[in-house]
């Protein structure tokens, strides 16, 4: 039996590129491409809390007056803390735990909220990978403020 070399050469090729494309699709390089989508958005959140960033000004504070359903409730939160909103005296973000992870493959964002509350007064921040952007609120821990609802994101 003779074989023709063309066609063991086009049956090479073929069985290379059918390789080739399985390792790319299971390659263990693409995952952690979403997994570093989520490892940099942890660490810029730890970040951000660690430095103070939050009250320097490095992040957006939500602005409650774009919210008609919080209108009583910024009234009641300026007359609890004195006129003072947000409170910048009491801070415990520095204690903030993560309480919610994202992650949107199909936009390669990875979005995580922080949250803690002491004497009353909760504060949260969400960060993401996108665009290095990342929001901060006070609320009062008697709203039951929903995670993350208030708190906003760019989307890409």
């Amino acid at each position: 039996m003779k074989y023709d070399t063309r066609s063991i050469t086009i049956g090479l090729i073929i069985l290379l590129s059918v390789i080739s494309i399985y390792m790319y699709l299971t390659s263990p390089i693409k995952k952690n491409y979403d997994l570093q989508a989520i490892e940099d958005t942890l660490y810029k959140g730890d970040r951000i809390i660690h430095d103070g960033g939050f009250a320097r000004g490095l992040c957006t504070q939500v602005n409650f007056k774009d919210y008609p359903e919080l209108d009583e409730k910024t009234k009641e939160m300026d007359y609890i803390l004195g006129g003072e909103f947000p409170n910048k005296h009491e801070s415990c973000l520095k204690n903030a735990r993560l309480v919610k992870l994202v992650y949107e493959p199909d936009l390669k964002q990875a979005i995580a909220v922080y949250r803690c509350e002491y004497n009353g007064v909760g504060e949260e921040l969400k960060v993401s990978n996108y665009q290095d952007s990342c929001d901060y609120t006070q609320y009062l821990t008697k709203w039951n403020f929903p995670i993350g609802k208030y708190t906003q994101v760019p989307i890409p």
